[in-house]
């Protein structure tokens, strides 16, 4: 198991693709060992996008953002 875990956490130690500025988030793939998977399982509990979607439109974006799912439909239209 401890090589399993060193594995994936080598794996994640690599991730250049995240876009999230919030370092400090314990869901971000730079604080765990699981990647994306708990920044999406937040996400969906609270019925939102996560902000990688929304960054991937516009990377320098306002952190004040609606990230509802009509939030996120807002703020696509919008561009």
């Amino acid at each position: 198991m401890g090589e399993e875990k060193t594995a994936i956490t080598s794996a994640w130690d690599n991730i250049n693709f995240c876009s999230c500025v919030d370092r400090e988030c314990p869901n971000n793939p730079a604080n765990c060992t699981l990647g994306c998977t708990p920044c999406v399982e937040k996400c969906l509990r609270q019925n939102e996008i996560p902000v990688c979607f929304f960054r991937k439109q516009q990377p320098d974006m306002d952190r004040k953002q609606d990230y509802s799912f009509e939030g996120f439909a807002r703020f696509t239209l919008g561009k």
